[in-house]
């Protein structure tokens, strides 16, 4: 199965405020190209967080196959090294390994319980 994954069809908010402009939060992101390019695109995940590093998901599981969202959180976690390094400087391998092994900690032995929000 070929699946096609665009890092930024998970997009990812960082809620500094709740101000909003125009009924649209002001530290909103702007959707990929993709949502708007390609017809039958969709939004799986949203997240929010604060400054004490507090997050809220919106979650739509669309993908019958559990292990697709293994693809997913690794080129998310490609990514987010990527986009790090480019904004705090840094090692992109380096980076990557510090925020794998913390994901794998947090499976392991979670400090917050899972909750679905709607």
């Amino acid at each position: 199965m070929k699946i096609n994954l665009i890092v930024s069809l998970f997009t990812v908010f960082l809620a500094l405020g709740s101000t909003s402009v125009f009924g649209k939060n002001k530290n909103e992101l702007t959707p990929p190209p993709m949502a708007k390019e390609v017809k039958d695109s969709f939004e799986i995940l949203r997240v929010w967080s604060d400054h004490n590093y507090s997050s809220e998901f919106i979650i739509d599981p669309k993908w019958e196959e559990p292990a697709v969202w293994g693809i997913a959180l690794a080129d998310i976690v490609k990514n987010i090294a990527v986009a790090h390094v480019e904004k705090h400087g840094g090692n992109v391998e380096e980076v990557q390994e510090s925020i794998s092994q913390v994901l794998i900690a947090e499976l392991q032995d979670s400090t917050a319980p899972a909750q679905r929000v709607e």
